[in-house]
C-alpha cells in the first residue's frame, strides 16, 4: 500500500511535468507562428 508521501509526491511530479510541457509547447508554437508570419510576409512582397 502506498504511503502518504505518494499522495504528495506523485501529483507534484505530474504537476511539474504539466507546467514544463505547457511552457515548452507554448514556446514551440510561438516559434512556428513567427516562422509562418515571416514566410507569409516574404510571399506577399
Amino acid at each position: 500500500m502506498p504511503g502518504v508521501a505518494h499522495f504528495i509526491y506523485i501529483p507534484l511530479i505530474i504537476g511539474i511535468g504539466f507546467v514544463l510541457g505547457w511552457k515548452l509547447g507554448a514556446s514551440s508554437v510561438q516559434n512556428q507562428w513567427d516562422r509562418a508570419e515571416a514566410k507569409r510576409k516574404l510571399q506577399e512582397d
